[in-house]
């Protein structure tokens, strides 16, 4: 009888691998989880559509309420044919057109002592400085002592803590304190009383080297139209409704300031509304599917909440106003609906309306300031502000499902991946069993052969 070896396969003890049995055996049970998995994906995929919806809405809102009161919309600016006055207009200016001369600018007084040979030896002078500013300013005052130089006396005064500085001049040869206000205006004047001191800040320069006043404290004086006006300080507010005015020179010839509707600011906002309504539209087409394109996240294929906000802001932008003079819709001032849903604006029409009626557009764009309702731009606000509330917006209420949808499956995802991973666990015991008990089969038959194979050379 020949001699027979156990039969091996080579690998195991049994020649099979196990290892990949049992994944092949655990991916053919793992049908449901791919699902779940899927189905999560796709979902959490929808909540990041929906929230990148959201953020338009957002800037829609944003670009709507720069045009809601009719103080934003009712823009001006203001022009000076002359650069020694440059005005700046506010929303609540009106147009209008004006001639001013300025006879002089406001100024700081500026005081010096008398003369001294030093700054930094002491003085000799023994008593006290007394500093107000203007006639309610509180009057502060310090201590000279016989050791105080120019320079101790300068510190003391900036550290009295009213509108006033003092500093050191030097002409070549003698030195003098300056004390100079820190605002202009004939209101803030500065009032000097020493007592036993003699800087001589009341001086009224009779010698060259007496101290005196070089710079009074004053106001500026203009004319405009005919009509004398003032101010503390080189700007003229008040003076044209909404209009600052800053002057930086005197100028007998007068100059012409004009104030008139700024059509061009306007027409930015607008612009920049009409493409932040465009990219909601175009999310909302892309994100639910229009026309021959599909949607691009299944879940939100024709979806009702954004059919829903697209259909209300249409609404929105094709409402007629009544009341509001010769434009009634957008229509009119050049910004109109495509037949693709997008909004389109034509420059020179918008410009025309605005300058033929200015009136007009804002009272259709904008709400009055006290009022509650109308304004077209402020309707739309409000109504961004419902769609897109967190938590009871449609777009967030939307979200909300399809998060807790998500939540779902992931639990799901969860559980079944427990299962496999228990499936899996039991192959691997199981073929460890028998792998166990086809190695003890091996052993018996290696004996068995080699008892069969001793009794045949017998």
């Amino acid at each position: 009888m020949a001699d027979t070896a156990p039969i091996t396969l080579g690998g195991l003890s049994s020649g099979m691998d196990t290892s990949a049995m049992v994944t092949a055996l655990v991916s053919a049970s793992s049908t449901q989880l791919n699902a779940f998995q899927a189905r999560s994906t796709e979902s959490k995929a929808a909540v990041a559509s929906l929230s990148t919806t959201g953020k338009l809405l957002s800037t829609l809102q944003t670009a709507a309420a720069a045009l809601s009161s009719t103080i934003d919309v009712g823009s001006f600016k203001a022009s000076s044919d002359n650069a020694i006055i440059v005005p700046s207009a506010l929303p609540t200016a009106l147009p209008g057109s004006y001639q001013l001369t300025v006879s002089s600018l406001a100024k700081e007084q500026r005081t010096y002592s008398q003369q001294f040979a030093t700054r930094d030896t002491g003085l000799g002078m023994t008593g006290s400085l007394k500093l107000q500013v203007g006639t309610t300013g509180t009057e502060k005052s310090i201590d000279i002592a016989s050791t105080d130089s120019l320079d101790t006396v300068a510190s003391k005064i900036n550290g009295m803590g009213i509108r006033a500085q003092a500093s050191i001049f030097y002409d070549g040869t003698k030195y003098r304190l300056q004390v100079r206000g820190l605002d202009t205006g004939v209101a803030n004047k500065l009032n000097f009383t020493e007592t036993g001191t003699t800087f001589d800040l009341n001086g009224t320069g009779a010698t060259s080297s007496s101290g005196k006043t070089v710079q009074a404290a004053s106001d500026l004086a203009a004319n405009i139209d005919g009509f004398a006006v003032s101010s503390s300080n080189n700007q003229l507010s008040g003076v044209i409704p909404g209009v600052s005015l800053a002057v930086s020179n005197t100028s007998s010839t007068p100059v012409t300031v004009t104030v008139a509707s700024d059509s061009a600011t306007v027409a930015t906002k607008l612009k920049t509304f009409v493409d932040a309504f465009n990219s909601v539209v175009s999310n909302i087409h892309t994100t639910a599917g229009y026309g021959s394109s599909s949607a691009s996240n299944s879940l939100l294929a024709g979806d009702s909440s954004l059919r829903g906000v697209n259909q209300k802001l249409v609404s929105a932008v094709q409402a007629t106003y009544a009341n509001t003079g010769t434009f009634t819709r957008l229509s009119d001032i050049g910004v109109t609906l495509a037949k693709d849903g997008m909004l389109q604006i034509d420059d020179k029409k918008f410009a025309d309306a605005f300058t033929s009626n200015p009136n007009s557009v804002v009272q259709l764009l904008g709400r009055p300031v006290s009022a509650t309702s109308g304004g077209m731009m402020a309707n739309i606000r409000d109504s961004l502000r419902t769609l897109n509330a967190a938590g009871t917006g449609l777009v967030d209420s939307r979200k909300s499902s399809l998060q807790s949808q998500a939540n779902r499956l992931d639990k799901r995802v969860t559980t079944e991946q427990d299962r496999l991973d228990k499936y899996a666990a039991q192959l691997r015991t199981q073929f460890a069993a028998m792998e166990t008990a086809y190695s003890k089969n091996q052993n018996l038959m290696g004996q068995l052969s080699s008892l069969n194979t001793t009794t045949t050379r017998g």
